[in-house]
């Protein structure tokens, strides 16, 4: 958490991608900015969250849920995908480095942004 606090002046981060869920939330939260969004991504500690109530409130921290489904489900949309011949229109890509310049691209348009193995971000119309 220190580090997140560093590199951002004390200011926390305006998104927070959370992958484990559980107590972990809490955490999350806190290192959120005020006006900032956790996106609670998957839960591999479980489905039963929680956070203290104070810092949520007092930052004004907007929750996302993303479901992810299961790897069978996504395996039967990628061969489907695959067979229809639907590939995305992806507009950008950003190393993880300019990370804080795809989602000011996101920003400003609607879209969907992918995270991909090699580190970078696509961003999808």
């Amino acid at each position: 958490m220190e580090a997140v606090y560093r590199i951002t002046g004390d200011r926390g981060a305006d998104i927070v991608l959370e992958v484990i869920g559980g107590a972990h939330l809490g955490k999350s939260v806190e290192l959120a900015a005020v006006g900032g969004h956790v996106c609670q991504i998957d839960a591999l500690d479980g489905f039963e969250f929680s956070s203290p109530a104070m810092p949520l409130m007092l930052k004004n921290i907007t929750i996302h849920g993303i479901g992810t489904g299961s790897r069978r489900a996504l395996e039967r949309l990628v061969r489907a995908l695959d067979r229809a011949g639907i590939r995305p229109v992806v507009d950008a890509r950003y190393p993880l480095v300019e990370l804080p310049a795809a989602f000011k691209h996101l920003a400003r348009r609607s879209g969907r942004s992918a995270l991909g193995p090699c580190w970078s971000v696509a961003v999808a119309t």
